[in-house]
């Protein structure tokens, strides 16, 4: 939890855990992308994607993928004026 970037008041388990650890399967194909508050000591191991669990799949931190006949994609982070030539580190 102190990986969290978040208020100590919202570091709580919810149910994650349990598909990470595939005691649970997403009831559907499921796709996401790195953002703010997720555990990312954990995504790090997935940069640039992968399945983080059984039916769900991590796109990384900006990606584009084909399911079926969709295009997804996504591009992580918050736009701010004063950080934005700052880059990625």
């Amino acid at each position: 939890m102190e990986s969290l970037n978040v208020p100590r008041k919202y570091r709580e388990m919810k149910s994650f855990w349990k598909y990470y650890s595939g005691e649970e399967v997403a009831p559907i194909p499921t796709i996401f992308i790195g953002g703010n508050h997720e555990a990312s000591n954990y995504l790090w191991e997935l940069y640039y994607g992968g399945w983080a669990a059984p039916n769900m799949y991590f796109m990384g931190y900006a990606g584009v993928l084909k399911f079926g006949n969709i295009r997804i994609g996504g591009l992580s982070g918050i736009y701010n004026a004063r950080h934005y030539k700052l880059g990625n580190s």
